[in-house]
């Protein structure tokens, strides 16, 4: 667990291209770079989000290259699919979305 540069993984490295992510994810994980093999953030309240997975399944993410336009977690009601539309708004009570900030 640490912020910054994860050595051996250079900026931009795409993981599992074209697999829809189940390769990637796997990748990630065993590397060290995104611990989560579900959770496309790594959060861990009071301390941060080491790192986030932009993927665009829901269509309200946007990588930029030097920045980032994240929907945040939550927003769907339980059972329903992660590609789902949202459902309702995030907030701030979500541990997750308070580690982003």
């Amino acid at each position: 667990e640490r912020f910054g540069e994860v050595d051996g993984i250079a900026v931009g490295t795409v993981f599992g291209k074209g697999d829809y992510q189940r390769l990637g994810r796997q990748e990630m994980s065993t590397s060290g770079f995104h611990q989560p093999y579900v959770n496309p953030e790594w959060c861990v309240p009071g301390v941060g989000c080491y790192s986030v997975i932009v993927n665009n399944d829901n269509g309200s993410s946007q990588d930029n290259g030097d920045t980032i336009m994240y929907a945040g977690s939550g927003g769907r009601r339980r059972g329903q699919n992660r590609t789902a539309p949202q459902s309702f708004d995030q907030d701030w009570d979500n541990l997750t979305n308070v580690a982003l900030r």
